[in-house]
């Protein structure tokens, strides 16, 4: 077995600085919209933005609970989410985009190298 990728640290960095943004975003969401419900709903979408970018962080660490295909998996939940937070509209766009954009350096650094896939496999068995 190999040492943990560089790919690896950096991507889950980015999951970390994703996931305060979100919390940052949700943070913003309190008392912008006028309807309690629609408040809600920014701040839970958000919410759950932020988890799921501390599960992806989490998952890419040594000892991460899921395989590479199930972190893939994650990953591209994540995007749906934040694309879910777009549509939605109650949101600042300008955290979404950036957002969109974290979680497509997530992607492309994790799959810049083979070294990523094989690691989890071999660290997961």
């Amino acid at each position: 077995m190999f040492g943990k990728p560089k790919q690896m640290t950096a991507a889950s960095g980015l999951a970390a600085i994703g996931a305060f943004i979100s919390l940052v975003a949700a943070f913003l969401a309190f008392g912008s919209v006028d309807d309690p419900l629609d408040e809600v709903i920014a701040i839970g979408l958000m919410m759950l933005t932020a988890v799921m970018f501390f599960a992806i962080s989490g998952s890419l660490g040594t000892n991460g609970p899921r395989s590479w295909k199930a972190s893939m998996f994650f990953v591209f939940l994540t995007g749906v989410a934040i694309v879910a937070a777009f549509l939605y509209g109650k949101t600042v766009n300008d955290i979404i985009v950036a957002l969109q954009i974290i979680i497509i350096l997530v992607v492309g650094v994790l799959v810049s190298s083979g070294k990523s896939s094989d690691w989890i496999e071999l660290n997961r068995a």
